[in-house]
C-alpha cells in the first residue's frame, strides 16, 4: 500500500511538478554557476525530483558529516542536484517516464523482447541507461568536482557506501 501511494505521489508531481522561488534562491545559493545552469537546463520535473532528493539528504546531514565528513555531505548534496542533468539532453515524454518504471516490473522475458526490438520504447531505456554517463559528462565539461560527476554516473549503481547514500535517497524520491 505504501508504494502504490508513493506511486501515486510520483506521479501526480511529474503531472504538475513545481519549483518554488525560495528553492531557485537556494539553488543559486548553494551551486556553482557552472552547476546552477546544469540545474536549470533540466525539465522542470526532473528539477522538482532533484531538490527532493537534496532534502532527503539533507535530512541525513548529521549522519554524512558523522560518518564520511562535511566535504562529501556537500558533494552528495550537490550531486543529489544534478544527479539527473544528462536527461537534458533528450527530454522524455510523461508515458516514458511511466513505461520506465513499469519496465522494472516486467518479467524477464518481456524485458528481453522489448530490447530485442528496434523500437521507440527501446529508445526510451536506451536513454534511461546512459543518462548517468552524459551527465557525468556535462558535469564534466562544466568543471564540475571530479567527486560529484563520480556520484552522477554511479547513482542508478552504487559502487560505495557513499554513492549508496545517493541512490536510496534517489529511489525514496
Amino acid at each position: 500500500m505504501v508504494a502504490l501511494l508513493y506511486r501515486i505521489k510520483q506521479f501526480l508531481n511529474a503531472l504538475w511538478p513545481s519549483v518554488r522561488d525560495s528553492e531557485y534562491t537556494w539553488i543559486y545559493r548553494e551551486l556553482s554557476e557552472a552547476e546552477a545552469t546544469l540545474f536549470t537546463r533540466q525539465t522542470l520535473t526532473d528539477q522538482r525530483h532533484a531538490l527532493d532528493v537534496a532534502y532527503d539528504i539533507q535530512n541525513q546531514k548529521r549522519f554524512i558529516e558523522m560518518t564520511y565528513g562535511s566535504k562529501d555531505y556537500q558533494n552528495l548534496l550537490h550531486a543529489a542536484l544534478l544527479h539527473d542533468c544528462g536527461k537534458a539532453l533528450i527530454a522524455l515524454h510523461l508515458w516514458q517516464r511511466i513505461f520506465i518504471v513499469l519496465f522494472g516490473h516486467f518479467p524477464a522475458n518481456i524485458k528481453k523482447e522489448i530490447l530485442a526490438q528496434r523500437s521507440l520504447l527501446t529508445k526510451t531505456l536506451i536513454i534511461y541507461q546512459q543518462h548517468p554517463v552524459w551527465g557525468k559528462r556535462l558535469a564534466f565539461k562544466a568543471g564540475v568536482n571530479p567527486d560529484i560527476q563520480t556520484f552522477i554516473l554511479n547513482h542508478h549503481a552504487p559502487t560505495s557506501p557513499k554513492e549508496k547514500i545517493l541512490y536510496m535517497a534517489d529511489n525514496r524520491n
